[in-house]
């Protein structure tokens, strides 16, 4: 029963993190306006607080016992929602000091502007990020595995994509939009306070209690994983989201789309390396098919601008998703396995919180760099293919000889 209230609570609080990023990603886009840059921006800001808030979190932990990691993931939920009210008037004073450092120095505005958007999203991300280390804790505390939370979590995540995008925002409008996900934050909260009330004997969680069984990787190939698999992640989700656009020809609902695939494939990963960890296998071969699975796909994703429009919107968008889940579900499930699997596999708040600030950075990095660098010089089909090999790569040198040699025949059969 503690188990379910739990997975109830992560998949909410999931849903209200992603209708945040969905909420900011329309705000920026009043002065950014809706483009790869404007996307990756938006990224970066989000995913930057939500490295420092990994750490700085992780660091507390470390030094302090605590008997409620639930309260306190509650408790980084209502700062999440208090913050969020504070976001819209943040944004709307954004854009009016763009217009004022275009005009005194345009050179510089580019990156004024993003620390600006930076200013306003630092208390909420900081607190999203936050509770990675703490979900560590609180899934020692109830006995369940941290990629299954993870896992929870993301498909939480597609819910509250999907809802915001197709249904909130054009039924009530952003501002009452925010309101009603601010109001999640705060429920989850409030719940946590009374689960908190019925856990408040269990003795305090230690770092020598969180123990699982070890990584089966060096920390610095496990560091090394995290990074690369953010960076691929978002550099493709950046890359697709340039491609799909001009096929799809809706901007807001095709970042909506191509981000519900990518979570619902990051969750079914997240699931799977709940299985893989319990199996002891490897994360080598599912990164090295990823990789190869990458550049499979990226001549079909070129024509996507072949298929036809319906005449009715939803089976438009149904179809648009269906498709798009299909071609970039297999290589994101399978690189999507390497975050919650190392997860799963860290023995200390230090660990869950050096692992996801470090995919976090790779995320900021992925994004920026296809935005600014890869796609302007390379275009959308060699930024996937350059990705794809160097995770390809990755994985089969990661793997054992008998099966790395294996894999290469195949791949070149």
């Amino acid at each position: 029963m503690r188990q379910s209230v739990l997975y109830l609570l992560v998949l909410l609080s999931g849903s209200a993190a992603l209708s945040w990023e969905i909420v900011w990603q329309l705000l920026a886009s009043l002065s950014i306006g809706v483009s790869a840059v404007g996307t990756a921006v938006t990224l970066a800001a989000t995913m930057g607080g939500m490295s420092l808030g990994a750490m700085v979190m992780a660091h507390i932990l470390e030094r302090r016992k605590t008997q409620r990691p639930i309260l306190l993931y509650g408790i980084c939920e209502l700062v999440i929602g208090a913050a969020g009210l504070g976001v819209q008037p943040g944004f709307a004073l954004v854009e009016s000091c763009d217009r004022i450092l275009y005009a005194a120095v345009p050179t510089l505005a580019p990156g004024l502007h993003l620390l600006l958007i930076l200013a306003v999203l630092v208390i909420p991300t900081m607190a999203m990020g936050a509770t990675i280390p703490i979900l560590g804790l609180v899934a020692r505390r109830f006995q369940v595995s941290l990629a299954t939370v993870y896992a929870t979590n993301t498909a939480g995540a597609a819910l509250g994509c999907l809802g915001i995008a197709f249904i909130l925002v054009p039924a009530v409008g952003i501002t009452s939009t925010i309101h009603l996900v601010a109001s999640i934050n705060i429920i989850v909260f409030l719940a946590t306070l009374l689960v908190s009330r019925r856990l408040a004997t269990a003795a305090p969680i230690t770092v020598s209690e969180t123990t699982t069984h070890a990584l089966d990787l060096s920390p610095q190939t496990a560091l090394m994983i995290a990074g690369l698999t953010g960076f691929a992640t978002f550099a493709l989700e950046v890359a697709w989201f340039r491609s799909l656009r001009s096929a799809f020809q809706a901007t807001t609902d095709t970042f909506a789309i191509i981000l519900a695939a990518v979570l619902i494939a990051l969750a079914i990963g997240g699931r799977l390396a709940t299985i893989a960890r319990r199996k002891r296998w490897s994360i080598a071969l599912p990164l090295a098919i990823s990789g190869i699975l990458m550049i499979a796909v990226t001549p079909g994703i070129e024509r996507f601008d072949l298929l036809e429009t319906e005449n009715d919107y939803w089976l438009t968008m149904a179809k648009w998703g269906a498709i798009t889940i299909l071609t970039v579900g297999p290589p994101i499930t399978l690189l999507g396995m390497a975050l919650p699997w190392l997860l799963d596999g860290a023995t200390s708040p230090r660990a869950w919180g050096r692992l996801y600030a470090i995919n976090t950075l790779g995320a900021i990095i992925g994004s920026l760099s296809a935005a600014w660098l890869f796609l302007p010089f390379f275009g959308f089909a060699r930024t996937s293919w350059l990705i794809g090999t160097v995770v390809a790569v990755v994985g089969i040198t990661q793997l054992r000889q008998r099966v790395r040699w294996t894999v290469i025949a195949a791949t070149i059969l």
